[in-house]
């Protein structure tokens, strides 16, 4: 991808197509390929991990906050997620739940869980994850909704590597 080639279908300038350009390749979205301008990074396995690793740090303790301090308005919009979730995964629109989890999640996952959750019975698990860590949460036990999210983020990690792995298999390391 050229800077002038995505200005031109965007009807933009070339300014801001190269200053986004230029963060997701400081992020890792995308590396230079030469003559061919930037090209999308493939999955780094590594990375990945590491998030996981952070995220199961990070999150059993979030949710056991959260549960102690959920709201009126956190717990129907916590509802509407979940809704939201389910809808996407009846539609079958991958943008549609990829987008739907992302409420969830940190955006440098969206890649990866997008690969996941193209499978159906993936989507199905990981919303029943997200609804059971939602309603220990709405029934205010933070300790249950802690180990659901410690439980959630250790198969997670497994499905998003496999992934990783069979697309740097295919395709090389980044």
């Amino acid at each position: 991808m050229r800077n002038g080639g995505i200005a031109q279908r965007l009807s933009v300038s070339r300014q801001p197509v190269g200053q986004a350009l230029a963060l997701l390749k400081s992020q890792g979205f995308v590396k230079e390929a030469g003559r061919r301008g930037l090209v999308v990074a493939h999955l780094d396995a590594v990375f990945f991990k590491s998030i996981y690793e952070l995220r199961s740090a990070i999150e059993p303790m979030a949710a056991r906050l959260a549960a102690m301090r959920m709201t009126r308005e956190s717990e129907q919009e916590g509802k509407l997620i979940i809704r939201e979730g389910y809808r996407a995964l009846r539609s079958g629109e991958l943008s549609a739940l990829v987008q739907a989890d992302a409420r969830h999640y940190w955006n440098h996952l969206r890649r990866a869980m997008g690969e996941v959750l193209q499978s159906k019975d993936e989507g199905k698990l990981v919303w029943r994850q997200h609804e059971e860590i939602f309603n220990a949460l709405a029934a205010r036990d933070g300790e249950r909704a802690g180990r659901m999210v410690q439980a959630h983020l250790e198969s997670a990690v497994a499905r998003v590597l496999a992934v990783v792995e069979s697309h740097a298999r295919m395709h090389g390391p980044a």
